[in-house]
């Protein structure tokens, strides 16, 4: 059993095949070309690559022709060679396995054994798309025979279903007269004609209409912006630089980068506008937007919804937001019965306006912002000085603030008595002083001082009392009750005349001179200025 007598058994020897179907690999790629034409053109498709492997089967006999390995599994070394040459040359690809043969059936998947030697082993797919794959040869050997490692000849020509390799780097798609219709670059698909059908269609420059019909000029898609796309419908026209039209009926997106998504008879005529759909629309003026029914955006940035009455709703001014709603508008709810606006949960709002309206219900945990005070109003806060509404500030000093706290307020005045707007004065406590007194008496005692050395001059008897004469010398007698007589002499003193005496007087003191409290019965709140 030799690779010799192998080969001159060479109609039973080798029976191979390989099972590669080159016709579903190039549907697959055509259907993939189809399929994206709704996306970008240019988009990769990561399916549309098969694997790098080749299924390869055979029936390996010996020089009497019986198969190897007749009763159990035997593995062998086996080196598998693609050439460009049915005789000689050198080796495009090479690769060794171990095969394990049953009855001489073999099968293996080529590109997933290694190296043979420093022969070369590119991936398999791209012998199959070099400038020598029109004919292709296999050689196999099986080492370990006797007779040696020589090639079984002749080499088996590969035919068909390996090709389908060139599905995997298509670089291009013809039409019967040989001109490229579709090419493939730097990871893009690139689309050389028009896809349209012969008739009805008009496209201009760098335009792309990807409409997809049967042979008829009933869709009349006029793209004649440049840059512009339709995508489909009828009757549609994309004028405008880079403009779009994706569907729907009579439609025109005649503005630069204008847009109609869908419906009927919609106009983006505005630089930049766009009609999401609906019918009878109209985005005229640049950055408007128009949906729903006969909404008319006709001013610059003007936003327009209109709802199902066959009337306008019209914008009058520029960036205006129209919402056209019989039924009433409603957030986090659904519409109250004749409310135009229905709210669920916290308003906020810079500042409000009614008119002619009855309010039925209004708390502090309904209605919040900055109020209808003006800026550098000033109220009186019952809350947390931490806890000061958005918009307000504490009149501490801060902020543009006066300070005010600690302080009462009075009314502005007369500026040259202190009282105009931001002065400052008074103070909590007073000490009075004797001018600020009211006019009063004091109530003192006291004793008065020794009137010093003088005399008094007897001037004669003033008389007795048994009616004798009185005289100088005289003496008196008077009997008492008891029988007795004793003598009484009485005598005048002259008047020492008109004199003074002092009289020192120290008054006790009192009071401390303490400070008197002004204030009056209080109650403290926070004053807090809008600032916003």
């Amino acid at each position: 059993m030799n690779s010799t007598s192998m080969c001159s058994k060479k109609p039973v020897s080798q029976r191979v095949s390989s099972l590669l179907s080159a016709n579903a690999w190039m549907g697959a790629i055509l259907a993939i070309c189809l399929g994206t034409l709704g996306l970008e053109v240019w988009a990769q498709s990561a399916n549309g690559f098969p694997p790098n492997l080749m299924t390869y089967q055979g029936y390996l006999v010996d020089s009497n022709g019986n198969p190897l390995a007749p009763s159990n599994p035997i593995n062998f070394t086996v080196v598998f060679r693609i050439y460009a040459t049915s005789t000689g040359g050198s080796a495009l690809w090479a690769e060794s396995q171990t095969v394990t043969v049953d009855k001489g059936n073999f099968s293996v998947v080529l590109g997933e054994g290694g190296s043979q030697g420093s022969e070369p082993r590119p991936a398999i797919s791209t012998v199959f798309t070099s400038s020598t794959a029109s004919d292709l040869y296999i050689g196999i050997t099986v080492n370990g025979l006797s007779g040696g490692n020589t090639e079984i000849l002749p080499r088996l020509r590969l035919l068909t279903s390996p090709y389908s390799f060139l599905a995997r780097a298509a670089n291009g798609l013809a039409g019967n007269d040989g001109a490229s219709l579709i090419t493939s670059d730097a990871g893009r698909l690139r689309i050389s004609q028009s896809l349209q059908s012969t008739g009805g269609n008009a496209r201009g420059d760098s335009a792309v209409d990807l409409q997809i019909s049967r042979n008829s000029s009933s869709p009349g898609q006029v793209a004649s912006g440049a840059y512009s796309v339709i995508a489909g419908g009828f009757n549609n026209t994309a004028s405008g630089h880079s403009s779009v039209v994706t569907g729907g009926g009579a439609n025109t997106a005649s503005g630069q980068n204008a847009f109609v998504g869908g419906g009927d008879n919609n106009i983006a005529s505005g630089g930049w506008s766009t009609v999401l759909g609906g019918t009878w629309n109209q985005a005229s003026a640049n950055f408007s937007f128009a949906a729903g029914r006969r909404a008319k955006a006709l001013h610059e940035g003007s936003i327009v919804f209109g709802d199902a009455r066959d009337q306008d709703k019209s914008s009058t001014g520029n960036n205006q937001f129209i919402i056209g709603s019989s039924g009433g508008v409603a957030i986090n709810t659904t519409p109250a019965s004749g409310a135009a606006l229905t709210v669920a949960g916290r308003v906020k709002a810079d500042s409000a306006e009614f008119s002619s309206m009855a309010v039925t219900t209004l708390s502090s945990t309904s209605v919040s912002g900055y109020g209808t005070i003006p800026v550098g109003g000033i109220i009186l806060w019952s809350g947390a000085i931490a806890a000061v509404p958005d918009g307000w500030a504490l009149c501490d000093g801060r902020q543009s603030t006066p300070d005010l706290t600690g302080r009462f307020v009075m009314g502005a005045g007369d500026p040259t008595r202190q009282r105009g707007v931001g002065f400052t004065g008074g103070a909590e406590t007073i000490t009075l002083t004797v001018g600020q007194l009211p006019a009063h008496n004091h109530v003192v005692s006291g004793s008065t001082t020794e009137a010093g050395a003088h005399t008094h001059t007897p001037y004669g008897p003033a008389g007795n009392d048994q009616g004798y004469p009185a005289n100088n010398n005289h003496q008196s007698f008077r009997t008492s009750d008891r029988g007795r007589d004793y003598a009484v002499n009485r005598d005048a003193l002259s008047t020492e005349g008109n004199h003074a005496h002092s009289f020192n007087v120290t008054s006790a003191s009192t009071g401390s001179g303490q400070a008197i409290d002004k204030l009056p019965p209080f109650y403290t709140l926070a004053y807090i200025m809008r600032v916003r």
